[in-house]
């Protein structure tokens, strides 16, 4: 019962949303900020398991669209990112991660964007198990990505 209420629930959320709009569903954004040697990224990914990259450059500096590429992930994985970032409900309201020690120039950061909203820093989740999942989805996502199986046009 608790899950038709949750999927209801979502439902009436990405409804409302689209209303507001223009009829667009909401789209999760994996972002990896890079750091002073690594490039950072942008993953669209939507709820079939395609995935739009975008790199983002050091330390999150915006890249031309031209350099984006599309690969398409396992659905189920996509899925279950979609269903972690609605039971998690207000993503700025999340906990901030446990003590995370990280380098001020090789630091970086991974959130995920969704519905107007920003997840605090996944990169060192603590104990919130929302943080931990959504941690846990963004990393996969990202690692799938990287396989370079099949390609979306």
């Amino acid at each position: 019962m608790a899950r038709l209420a949750i999927a209801l629930a979502a439902v009436a959320w990405t409804a409302a949303y689209a209303a507001q709009n223009g009829g667009k569903a909401p789209v999760a954004v994996v972002v990896d900020s890079g750091s002073t040697n690594t490039e950072g990224f942008r993953l669209e990914v939507d709820r079939s398991g395609k995935v739009r990259y975008t790199p983002a450059g050091r330390h999150g500096a915006a890249q031309p669209a031209a350099h984006s590429t599309a690969r398409q992930v396992p659905a189920a994985l996509a899925r279950r990112l979609y269903a972690d970032l609605e039971s998690a409900k207000a993503l700025a309201s999340l906990p901030e991660g446990g003590p995370c020690m990280k380098s001020a120039s090789f630091g970086s950061t991974l959130t995920v964007e969704y519905g107007g909203q920003t997840t605090p820093d996944l990169s060192c989740p603590g104990d919130d198990p929302h943080m931990q999942a959504l941690a846990r989805d963004a990393k996969e996502i990202a690692a799938a990505y990287r396989q370079p199986k099949r390609r979306v046009e």
